[in-house]
């Protein structure tokens, strides 16, 4: 059985560490997961999301 490497330590990771990646809809669940993976390596993270439709929602 073949030991399984630990994603974390990727050597030729596609994304160099200390990049500053964009993620968008970081409120979601996809989103918020994918953040703090990139987080854990240490990646820089500009988060994005949408506050138009908790704006539409809160009008009466």
């Amino acid at each position: 059985m073949a030991a399984k490497s630990d994603p974390l330590t990727i050597k030729n990771a596609a994304i160099p560490k200390e990049s500053w990646v964009l993620v968008t809809g970081i409120n979601g669940l996809i989103g918020s997961h994918v953040g703090d993976q990139l987080l854990r390596v240490s990646h820089r993270l500009l988060a994005a999301m949408d506050l138009g439709l908790l704006l539409r929602r809160k009008r009466p």
